[in-house]
């Protein structure tokens, strides 16, 4: 993704809908929703500035097999 001021974004998986896209960002370590959650908010103001309707952001934490939406 590429943000009006130009800036490169690389989220890990987007997944399109006609009712809404949905960001996953893998991560492996120990929790820590609240440090990776500003990322996932970069992702979704450049989504939704695309015009992408509704968007569902998950962090996925593989080493402890568990999935955290952000809210």
């Amino acid at each position: 993704l590429v943000t009006q001021n130009g800036e490169l974004l690389r989220p890990d998986r987007i997944v399109f809908s006609d009712s809404e896209t949905i960001l996953i960002d893998y991560k492996t370590g120990k929790e820590n929703t609240k440090a990776y959650s500003k990322q996932l908010y970069k992702y979704e103001a450049a989504l939704l500035s695309m015009g992408y309707p509704r968007v569902k952001k998950l962090l996925v934490y593989v080493d402890e097999m568990k999935v955290v939406e952000v809210k």
